[in-house]
């Protein structure tokens, strides 16, 4: 079998799926979160997702923000 760069991304992208699943199957827990003034219950791997996307998103913007401030 030739690896190539599609067998390979396939490969990546079974293996974080299959990581996701297993993250979101031990993590089922509801958790209790307060933000401000709210609270809210939700699943400890919704947490996590949540956490993650708006890091995810406060790093684009940062660097969104870098190349035009430099560009």
């Amino acid at each position: 079998m030739k690896l190539n760069k599609r067998n390979i991304r396939i490969a990546v992208i079974v293996i974080v799926g299959l990581l996701l699943a297993v993250i979101v199957l031990q993590n089922r827990q509801p958790v209790e979160t307060h933000v401000l003034f709210a609270k809210f219950v939700m699943p400890r791997a919704a947490l996590l997702a949540v956490s993650a996307a708006l890091g995810f998103l406060a790093g684009a913007v940062v660097t969104l923000h870098y190349i035009r401030k430099r560009g």
